[in-house]
């Protein structure tokens, strides 16, 4: 019989494979004199699911006692009852946490009777004596010894670099088996946060993370239903989600400031930032149907005002002052505000498109277009003289293209 376990990481796994055992039956022979069990261990490097003989990299063995020496020969007795039926020896792979037995933890290979006859081997079974270890390489105790870049390949990594408080380079978490991410005490990372393609993550736990030097990317997490980084203040690059489907909140009351935001395909209803600032080069980009969008104190934005899909009756920037373009398409937007809005960058564009419930947009305090160029079209509620007027407030007068907007709505405007 031969029984195969899938551990993930044991043996220093490289990311995106998955570490096996398999047990299979040992003959009596040289490796155990009365037969036992051979403990094969190794990566599944085609990802078939299977350890084959070519991928194992260590070999143990469980052996069974030797039989003792025969006794001389007593007279014959009187014939005895039935003995019982014996009993099976089972074999259990458990994880083994970072400790004395892993230093780096790994898998422990546990062994007893059946004693019960139930087919488990519970806890009162095991023979502690012959429970013998697989165990984790150092790599990624080593990585956090000597800091720099960190990269999460299993449960194993994540749990040795659980405790860990700062990260003075990248850490990547990418393409695991993960269903969590918990680092409680991490404030801060220094370079690139980037956790991505990791289908199993239901949960993402960083309630102390501060700060990212680089960029925050989560993406291909489709899982993905829980994230905490409430106490999020600052990501020097961009702070993308994506292809989080099931993701249904997003509360980030601290952020201050991000090279860019960019939001896609979430169920997020409500997004607010009521901190955020300042936004980069990365823009902000909301392509997600929120019913609820809130930017209160948001003033700069050096990048493009993306607004594709959202689901919001009105939105208003009621604060920003600088943007370097602003486009609204394909969204359910009735009403775009943008009172304070006076400063648009040197190759900022404009452009308001099929947005069929839209009425009204407004900001008056934009005089010239650097960039040069003006697009609203098929916006089928939107009044042509709104249109006209905004044109007419434009010095120089952009390039412009105004499609099919109207539609038969009263061209009636105050």
């Amino acid at each position: 019989m031969t029984l195969l376990f899938c551990i993930a990481g044991c043996g220093g796994a490289t990311a995106g494979k998955t570490s096996l055992v398999r047990l299979v039956a040992e003959p009596p022979g040289a490796n155990c004199a009365s037969g036992g069990t051979e403990i094969l261990v190794g990566v599944d490097a085609n990802g078939n699911g299977m350890l084959q003989d070519s991928e194992v990299t260590s070999t143990q063995y469980v052996c069974a006692g030797a039989t003792g020496t025969a006794g001389s020969a007593g007279s014959q007795g009187t014939a005895g009852n039935t003995g019982a039926a014996g009993k099976n020896e089972l074999v259990l792979v458990v994880p083994e946490p970072a400790g004395s037995n892993c230093t780096y933890g790994g898998s422990a290979i546990e062994t007893g009777i059946d004693t019960n006859g139930d087919g488990i081997l519970e806890s009162g079974e095991i023979d502690a004596s012959t429970t013998q270890y697989v165990c984790k390489s150092a790599s990624i105790a080593q990585q956090l010894e000597g800091q720099g870049d960190i990269t999460i390949v299993d449960q194993f990594d994540a749990q040795v670099a659980h405790g860990i408080t700062h990260v003075s380079g990248k850490l990547v978490i990418s393409n695991t088996q993960l269903s969590s991410i918990d680092f409680p005490l991490l404030t801060t990372v220094d370079g690139d946060l980037v956790i991505s393609g990791n289908s199993n993550l239901t949960s993402i736990s960083l309630p102390s993370l501060a700060s990212v030097g680089g960029a925050l990317q989560i993406a291909g997490s489709g899982s993905l239903n829980s994230l905490d980084v409430s106490a999020l203040a600052t990501v020097s690059g961009n702070f993308t989600i994506a292809n989080a489907t099931y993701l249904p909140a997003l509360p980030l009351p601290m952020l201050t400031s991000a090279g860019g935001v960019i939001i896609g395909a979430t169920a997020v209803s409500t997004l607010a930032f009521p901190s955020l600032t300042t936004l980069g080069d990365g823009g902000f980009s909301i392509t997600t149907a929120a019913t609820t969008l809130s930017v209160p104190v948001l003033s700069t934005v050096s990048g493009s005002v993306l607004l594709d899909h959202v689901a919001a009756s009105t939105v208003t920037f009621p604060q920003l002052t600088s943007a370097g373009s602003v486009l609204l398409q394909f969204s359910s937007v009735s009403s775009l505000s943008l009172p304070m809005l006076d400063q648009v960058g040197a190759y900022g564009s404009w452009a308001i498109s099929d947005n069929a419930s839209l009425v009204a947009f407004s900001a008056p305090m934009v005089k010239s277009l650097p960039g040069n160029f003006l697009y609203i079209g098929y916006n089928a509620s939107l009044r042509q003289c709104l249109v006209d007027a905004f044109v007419a407030q434009l010095s120089p007068s952009p390039t412009t293209s105004v499609t099919t907007n109207n539609n038969g709505t009263p061209n009636t405007c105050p």
